[in-house]
């Protein structure tokens, strides 16, 4: 969620609230989500800066070094 657009945070928050979208990380943390936070919570996400992950798979990486 680091560094993501906030319309598209902010968006994406609102379907894992109506149950449009659906995601195991994130069902235990939509009850303490009210739409009136959203705002605030996709500027602090956006404002976050990414970290680079790393990949075990060596074929992910050779693939992703294609692209």
């Amino acid at each position: 969620m680091a560094g993501q657009q906030p319309a598209y945070l902010e968006e994406q928050l609102k379907e894992f609230l109506s149950g449009k979208r659906k995601n195991d990380a994130m069902t235990p943390f939509l009850p303490k989500i009210d739409e009136d936070s959203i705002p605030a919570l996709a500027a602090y996400f956006a404002s976050q800066k990414t970290a680079p992950g790393t990949v075990a798979d060596p074929d992910l990486v050779a693939a992703g070094k294609k692209v």
